[in-house]
């Protein structure tokens, strides 16, 4: 697997996230990219434009959960997400160099 480039605090800096509503309440959070390396970093970690991200650690990811975010990834040298992409809902490590 390639070396990871970026910090976690890197990452969370670089994605921006928007909710997914269904039924009045968020069911996921959309990744955008932030800054001009952002979509650079996203790629570098795994993570597209547009992706859903559904749960982070086997936690939903829910407004509580998202305003930790930041603080998670800072924290971690890797991280398991899951996500939607194209329809598909898809699990990947998000590795990051060691805090």
């Amino acid at each position: 697997a390639p070396r990871p480039a970026h910090s976690g605090a890197q990452l969370a800096a670089a994605m921006a996230l928007a909710p997914r509503m269904k039924d009045g309440r968020p069911a996921g959070y959309t990744v955008m990219p932030r800054g001009g390396q952002g979509a650079a970093i996203l790629a570098q970690a795994g993570l597209a434009p547009g992706d859903v991200l559904l749960t982070v650690d086997g936690s939903e990811l829910s407004r509580e959960r998202l305003s930790e975010l930041p603080s998670i990834l800072a924290a971690a040298d890797r991280v398991d997400v899951t996500y939607e992409r194209g329809g598909q809902t898809l699990t990947t490590t998000l590795r990051m160099t060691p805090p």
